[in-house]
C-alpha cells in the first residue's frame, strides 16, 4: 500500500549539505497545500510519509490506514524532539571546537617531525658525500672529451650565428651579437663547472698516486730488507754447511791416512776419538733444514694499502649475529674470535668441562663445533682459556692455558699440538700463555703471556727464540703483528705501545694515546687491524662499579686516535667483530 508513496518534497535528505537557508525555511510559514490537492488547504499531517500535508479525501485514498494527526499536535511532538537533538547536538559542541586547536598542534609537531627528518637526511646525505670516490683512469680523456665537445658546440653554434647574422639586415645585427654573448657565457658556464668537477676529481686520485708512490718506495725497502735478511740467513746456512763439510773432509781424510798406515798402535789410539768425532758430526749431517725452501720467497704488503677513504666506525651496531646452537651447551665459553680468507668466522673458548672451537659461517650460521682434548694438568681452581689466530686458509694457531700450543685444521677437525715446556725445557710452573697470533711473512707462530716474554715457534711447532719486551710493560694481555712489528695490549700496565720483532730484546717504538673519555683509566683489552690497516683497541674501564668498553680507531701509523665508539660493557674481542666471555 505505501508503494507508491512520495517523499516529503523539503526532505531534509535532499537538502545540500543538510542546511537550510532562512529564505528556505520561510516557505514553511505558508499555509501548507495537499501536493495532491494543490488547491486546498491541508488539514492534517500523514507522519507515515515524513509529515506530509493531506485533506480528508487523501485519507480514504493515497494516505488510507496511515498514522494522521493534527498539526499542531504533530508540532508540538517535533519541538520536543528536536530540544533532545539540539541539547545532543550541544554536548558535542566543546569537543568540535577543540578539534581546530588539535589540528594547530599536530600541524606544529609535524612541522617539528618534518625538521627532524630533514636534518637527519641531511646528514646521512654529507656522510654519503665522501664514500663514493672515483679513479683518474679515464679522467683526463673524459675532461679533453668534454671540453672538445663544449668548444665544437660553441664553435659551431657561432658559425651559424655568424652566417644568419650575414643574411639579416643590420636592424637585427644587434640581436644576435646578444645572441653570442649569451651562449659564451652559457658555455663558459659549463666549461666551468667541467673544470671543477675534474679537478676535485684529479686532486683525489693525485693524492692516490702520491701515496701509491709512497707505498712503492716503502715496500722496495721492505723488499731490500727481507732480500737482505733472506740473504743472511741463506749466508749463514751455506756458511755452517760449509763449516761441516770441512769437518767431513778432514774426518775422512784423517781415517784415510791412518788406515792407510797400517799401523796397530795408531789405529788403536786413534780410532776411538775419530768414532767420537764421528756422532756430532751426523746428527749435524742428518738435518734436513726443512725452513730452507720458505727462504726463497717472502710476503709483502699490499701496494694499494692506504689508498682507499678514510674508514670510520659506525655510531651504531650495523649487524648483530644470533648464533644457533650454543645455549644448548651451558658451560660453553667464548675466549676469542678470529676469521679465514674466506669469511668463516672462528671461535674457541676453554673451561673445566668444555673446550671447543667452534666455525660460524659468514652470515652467522653455525657449521661444525669441535671438542678440544688438553693433554696438561690443570690445577683445581684454575681458569681455563683457548684462544686462536688465522694461520693459513685453512689452519689455526692456538694456545691453551696453562702451556699448551696446538694447530688446529678446520677441514678435517685435526688437532696437533704441544706442551710448551716440552718444546723448549724452562717453561716457568707460574707462567700462563695470555695470548696467540702469527706471522705470515715469516710463517711464525708468536704465543704471549701474563708476563714479558713472547715464545716464537714456525709453523710446525718448533720452538725459535723468546722475545723479551721492553720495562714498561708488566703483562702481554694481546699482541698482533703489524708493518713487521709487534702491538701489545699491556692490562696491568695500562698502556698499549708498538715493540720491535728483531732479536731477542725488542724496543719501544711508540706508545699509543689512552682514549680521553670520561676522566678514568681506560686498560687495552684488544688489538686487530683491518684490510685498510688501520689499528683498532678496546680498552675498558671501571665507572662507578660498572665495566664499560669503548672501541678505538688509529691511524695507519698509530700515532693518530681517530675515533672512539662505546661497545658493550662485557665485550672482550675485536677482530672486528667484537664478543665477550660470556657463558651460554
Amino acid at each position: 500500500m505505501l508503494k507508491d508513496h512520495q517523499p516529503h518534497i523539503l526532505k531534509l535528505a535532499n537538502a545540500e549539505a543538510m542546511n537550510l537557508t532562512l529564505e528556505e525555511l520561510s516557505t514553511f510559514t505558508e499555509d501548507p497545500r495537499c501536493h495532491i490537492h494543490v488547491k486546498q488547504q491541508a488539514q492534517l499531517c500523514c507522519s507515515t510519509c515524513r509529515n506530509v500535508p493531506v485533506v480528508l479525501p487523501c485519507t480514504y485514498s493515497k494516505h488510507k490506514g496511515h498514522d494522521l494527526h493534527e498539526v499542531n499536535e504533530l508540532a508540538i511532538n517535533e519541538r520536543i524532539l528536536l530540544e533532545s537533538k539540539l541539547t545532543e547536538i550541544n554536548e558535542h559542541k566543546s569537543r568540535l571546537y577543540k578539534v581546530p586547536e588539535k589540528v594547530d598542534v599536530i600541524l606544529g609537531k609535524l612541522s617539528e617531525s618534518n625538521a627532524r627528518k630533514t636534518e637527519t637526511l641531511k646528514i646521512q646525505h654529507e656522510q654519503q658525500l665522501y664514500k663514493f670516490k672515483n679513479e683518474q683512469k679515464g679522467i683526463a680523456t673524459r675532461r679533453a672529451g668534454c671540453l672538445m665537445d663544449i668548444n665544437k658546440r660553441r664553435d659551431d653554434e657561432k658559425l651559424q650565428i655568424c652566417v644568419r647574422e650575414e643574411k639579416e639586415l643590420r636592424k637585427v645585427k644587434q640581436k644576435y651579437q646578444n645572441i653570442t654573448k649569451q651562449t659564451e657565457r652559457k658555455y663558459d658556464h659549463e666549461s666551468l663547472k667541467c673544470n671543477e668537477k675534474y679537478d676535485k676529481r684529479k686532486e683525489r686520485v693525485d693524492g692516490k698516486l702520491k701515496r701509491l708512490d709512497d707505498n712503492l718506495q716503502e715496500l722496495s725497502l721492505d723488499i731490500d730488507i727481507r732480500t737482505k735478511q733472506h740473504k743472511d740467513e741463506l749466508q749463514n746456512l751455506s756458511n755452517h754447511c760449509q763449516q761441516i763439510i770441512e769437518r767431513y773432509e778432514n774426518l775422512t781424510n784423517t781415517t784415510s791416512s791412518i788406515l792407510a798406515s797400517k799401523d796397530d798402535w795408531a789405529d788403536a789410539q786413534c780410532i776411538p776419538d775419530i768414532r767420537e768425532a764421528c756422532e756430532p758430526l751426523i746428527q749435524e749431517m742428518k738435518k734436513e733444514f726443512l725452513d730452507i725452501e720458505s727462504l726463497s720467497d717472502f710476503i709483502i704488503g699490499d701496494i694499494t694499502k692506504d689508498l682507499f677513504d678514510n674508514v670510520t666506525i659506525s655510531e651504531h651496531e650495523e649487524s648483530v649475529v644470533t648464533v644457533k646452537g650454543f645455549k644448548k651447551y651451558v658451560n660453553c665459553f667464548i675466549d676469542d674470535i678470529t676469521s679465514t680468507l674466506d669469511g668463516k668466522i672462528v671461535i674457541s673458548g676453554g673451561s673445566a668441562e668444555i673446550n671447543h672451537i667452534t666455525v660460524l659461517k659468514k652470515r652467522g650460521n653455525f657449521q661444525t663445533r669441535h671438542r678440544i682434548k688438553s693433554t696438561q694438568e690443570i690445577q683445581n681452581q684454575q681458569e681455563i682459556y683457548l684462544y686462536c689466530c688465522f694461520l693459513s686458509p685453512h689452519k689455526l694457531a692456538t694456545a691453551f692455558t696453562p702451556s699448551e700450543i696446538g694447530i688446529y685444521d678446520i677441514r678435517d677437525h685435526s688437532y696437533d699440538k704441544k706442551n710448551i715446556g716440552d718444546v723448549i725445557g724452562n717453561w716457568p710452573a707460574d707462567l700462563n700463555v695470555s695470548s696467540v697470533t702469527t706471522d705470515p711473512v715469516n710463517k711464525r707462530i708468536l704465543v704471549g703471556t701474563d708476563s714479558r716474554y713472547i715464545y716464537v715457534f714456525t709453523d710446525q711447532l718448533c720452538y725459535c727464540h723468546s722475545i723479551t719486551l721492553p720495562d714498561i710493560i708488566k703483562d702481554v694481555q694481546d699482541i698482533t703483528v703489524y708493518r713487521g712489528n709487534l702491538l701489545v695490549c699491556d692490562y696491568e700496565g695500562v698502556g698499549a705501545c708498538a715493540v720491535s720483532m728483531e732479536g731477542s730484546e725488542s724496543k719501544l717504538l711508540y706508545e699509543f694515546f689512552k682514549p680521553d673519555v670520561d676522566e678514568c683509566e681506560w686498560c687495552p683489552l684488544k688489538v686487530c687491524t683491518d684490510k685498510n690497516e688501520f689499528i683498532y683497541m678496546l680498552w675498558r674501564a671501571k665507572i662507578s662499579g660498572h665495566l664499560r668498553c669503548i672501541l678505538v680507531q688509529y691511524s695507519q701509523d698509530g700515532r693518530h686516535l681517530l675515533t672512539t665508539r662505546p661497545v658493550d660493557e662485557d665485550a672482550e674481542f675485536d677482530n672486528i667483530e667484537a664478543t665477550g666471555r660470556r657463558k651460554y
